[in-house]
């Protein structure tokens, strides 16, 4: 049989793995799949900041992809948590437009107060509609700020 002290460590225990295995599930949300369209208008806008200042530093995260949809930046990014609040912000200078194509570099915070550690999958979706006049003028060249991602931005002129 077992003492009381044994029992209570077992629940314990019990209650802790349960607190655990509830809490950490990986989440995907925002997702979108390939036979989604996306209107400009329901693009999840990010904020994008004109701002010469550095960002704060944020949260580990990789980018996996970068695509153009209408007026929108679809950034796939994956990160670790799955149980808590998470946040991205979108941070920009704006267009250097010495070069041709202008180029715009994007530099994405992430915030993670987040303490479990599954693989989560989401896709962050910045409104690119502040620039759509360059992107009709011939192009407009996106780079996300530490990596080696980068998609052209161009729409047909009207």
């Amino acid at each position: 049989m077992l003492d009381l002290m044994t029992a209570r460590y077992i629940f314990i225990l019990f209650i802790s793995g349960l607190f655990i295995f509830l809490g950490c599930r990986s989440v995907r949300t925002g997702s979108m799949t390939e036979k989604q369209e996306l209107k400009s208008n329901e693009c999840q806008t990010l904020r994008i900041v004109n701002s010469t200042e550095t960002a704060q530093p944020g949260d580990p995260y990789s980018v996996e992809e970068l695509k153009i949809n209408n007026n929108c930046l679809q950034i796939v990014v994956s990160y670790g948590g799955g149980c808590g609040k998470t946040s991205f912000d979108a941070y920009s200078s704006g267009a250097e437009q010495n070069d041709y194509p202008p180029e715009m570099n994007v530099d994405i915070v992430f915030h993670d107060n987040d303490p479990c550690r599954s693989v989560v999958t989401d896709t962050l979706f910045v409104d690119l509609t502040p620039y759509e006049s360059m992107a009709r003028a011939g192009g407009l060249l996106i780079r996300v700020k530490n990596t080696d991602k980068k998609v052209m931005y161009a729409l047909p002129l009207h």
